[in-house]
């Protein structure tokens, strides 16, 4: 969007008068175009490929023609008239209502180029904004939604004539102007029929839509080669253009040279090359992402709902719904253990061992190198749903476990391999436990919190009793993800950062929300500089990505086709598991900084431009 933002931009400022805008050779117009194709397929299926699919089956019991040199015998012009007159009604009806779910960055698209025509055209920012939506893009489509592939069926000539007389007259609408044949007059009074109601749609597509307004776009893979590939375009036509200039400002074979035209020339091109330099930098600006590209490297298959993951030095341990374990070593190997009876719930690496919990009531510890089991604990009376980890300043070491009967359990990690191992500590919180969070906000200050059915129960883990309960919302606390020794950030069917410090004030601060439905998970990546991202799964497919420090909306992607199940990072990497039986590999790809070419070695002097004499001199 920064890219067309810019170019937009450029193109009506170096524009004298409205009637050149966006000439259909131009680059703004080329972009705009190409990038509608790509993302708004869905839209032209609502909008286009349902009025087309309804057509096509009594196009043969109808007759449209209203030029009555094409009219076959037995057709009435007046009611194949009114046939069309009622077709268009449908069609523009259907356009004219769309702009609750026009994508969203069509409309930023419609804003910008409210913006910019109207500080220096005004009366022409509605035919800038409809050239764009239906001159470009909507009557196109008319004409071949097989073309643009918005239906899967076989356009007869009899219906392609029918469209382009309707695309004909949808132009003439947007243009505000007479239809040029005479055999269309009859219809030409939808033309100040739908004056109104066509500025209306024009003016809410072109207002500012919020944070919560749907995208309605589908994911775009585009990876960091694709970035390369176009940055090396622009620079090959950007090469091929200096080349011309080199021709005009070059001798002639008989060394002779206009001096006039040369200067004349030389001040038109000094003055298009700075237009292009300053373009060029607003596109770089756009095209150097600052937030890294972050795209799927490696997809892989379980051939099983995955219900938690873990990982160990690189190797993706996931828990399937079968109680099988299986083992991804990402671009290498994959392997597969019985481990329980029933589905893993929950996996917690420890830091020497990996710990297991089941459906069936139990807890299993793996040394993670020769995969042997050192204890099955079978301590629980109902599913065991969440492992957490302690770490005290101090050194010392705790696994939590806690099941949906409300039972908690706090382990000695340095007593476990001692014969007749016990939970140290057991306590009864009488609500299910979904998940664990630890921080340690001060020396003697140990805080464990334990997320249940739409609370967080704040324990003082020193004292092991309970000091408050913290109302989240009225749904499961499914993930919580401490991101400092104050701070956890929570999601239920929204996504809150609870702050405590050991005082007597908690607080509680809820994000908007990015998700439909509730969100099942929460992990921490580290991106290339070092910073933090906190990345959210829901049951709408979608992840998104925040800023841990600012708590800022970083960016959406989509990598499944069905609910996220779970996430965990390995250093910079992060993988999402998915209830369509796979996992995904995110990788964040930071863009190649090139080194600025120092003076006489650049782009610009590989053509010579000041090198080369712009006419020959004799003494």
């Amino acid at each position: 969007m920064a890219l067309l933002e810019a170019i937009i931009t450029d193109e009506v400022a170096n524009q004298k008068t409205s009637g050149t805008l966006f000439r259909s050779n131009c680059v703004a117009t080329f972009l705009m175009t190409a990038y509608s194709k790509l993302i708004g397929k869905p839209y032209l299926e609502r909008i286009v490929g349902t009025v087309v699919k309804e057509l096509a089956k009594d196009i043969d019991a109808r007759g449209f023609e209203i030029d009555k040199l094409r009219l076959q015998p037995g057709e009435d012009l007046g009611k194949n008239t009114a046939n069309l007159r009622k077709l268009l009604h449908n069609f523009m009806d259907v356009i004219l209502n769309s702009s609750h779910f026009c994508p969203k960055p069509f409309r930023e698209i419609c804003r910008t180029l409210s913006e910019t025509v109207q500080a220096k055209f005004p009366e022409s920012k509605w035919i800038a904004i409809g050239g764009f939506i239906f001159l470009r893009y909507i009557c196109p489509a008319v004409v071949t939604p097989d073309g643009h592939k918005i239906v899967d069926i076989e356009i007869s000539t009899k219906l392609r004539r029918v469209l382009v007389l309707c695309s004909k007259v949808i132009q003439s609408i947007v243009n505000e102007r007479p239809l040029k044949e005479d055999y269309m007059a009859p219809l030409s009074n939808m033309l100040t029929e739908y004056l109104s109601p066509l500025q209306y749609f024009l003016n809410n597509l072109a207002k500012p839509v919020g944070a919560n307004f749907p995208s309605n776009v589908p994911p775009l893979h585009i990876t960091h080669k694709d970035y390369q590939e176009a940055l090396q375009f622009l620079k090959k036509e950007l090469g091929a253009w200096l080349g011309k200039i080199q021709k005009v400002l070059l001798p002639d074979d008989d060394g002779q040279k206009d001096a006039v035209d040369t200067q004349r020339v030389t001040t038109v091109i000094g003055k298009k090359s700075q237009d292009m330099l300053k373009l060029l930098s607003k596109i770089k600006l756009a095209l150097t992402l600052p937030l890294d590209w972050i795209q799927i490297t490696e997809m892989k298959r379980a051939a099983m709902k995955i219900n938690c993951m873990a990982a160990v030095h690189g190797v993706i341990w996931c828990g399937l719904k079968d109680g099988n374990l299986l083992l991804w070593d990402p671009g290498k190997s994959e392997r597969k253990i019985k481990a329980h009876m029933k589905g893993i719930m929950a996996l917690l690496y420890c830091g020497e061992y990996i710990w297991t919990a089941s459906e069936d009531t139990t807890i299993s510890i793996y040394k993670p190198h020769t995969l042997t089991v050192l204890r099955r604990l079978a301590v629980h009376r109902s599913i065991v749903n969440a492992l957490g980890l302690v770490k005290t300043k101090r050194g010392e070491k705790f696994v939590i476990s806690g099941c949906t009967g409300g039972i908690v359990k706090f382990w000695n990690c340095n007593y476990f391999i001692m014969e007749g191992f016990e939970a140290e500590t057991t306590m009864d919180l009488k609500e299910p436990v979904s998940s664990i969070a630890f921080t340690e906000p001060a020396p003697g200050k140990q805080y464990l919190w334990i997320g249940t059915y739409g609370v967080i129960v704040l324990i003082d883990f020193a004292k092991r009793e309970v000091l408050r309960h913290i109302k989240i919302s009225a749904g499961i606390v499914s993930s919580m993800v401490a991101v400092s020794s104050k701070k956890i950030w929570v999601c239920s069917h929204k996504i809150k950062i609870v702050s405590y410090d050991g005082s007597k004030y908690v607080d509680v601060a809820e994000l908007e929300s990015k998700h439909e439905g509730r969100i099942n998970c929460l992990a921490m990546s580290i991106r290339p500089n070092g910073s933090k991202h906190i990345w959210s799964g829901s049951f709408d497919k979608k992840i998104t990505i925040w800023d841990a420090t600012t708590c800022a909306f970083v960016r959406e992607v989509i990598g499944h086709v069905d609910d996220v199940t779970s996430l965990v990072a390995s250093d910079t990497t992060m993988f999402s598991s998915s209830r369509d039986e796979t996992i995904a590999k995110w990788e964040y790809i930071v863009p190649i900084q090139r080194r600025a070419p120092t003076r006489g070695n650049g782009f610009l002097s590989q053509h010579h431009m000041a090198k080369r004499p712009l006419a020959r001199t004799t003494n």
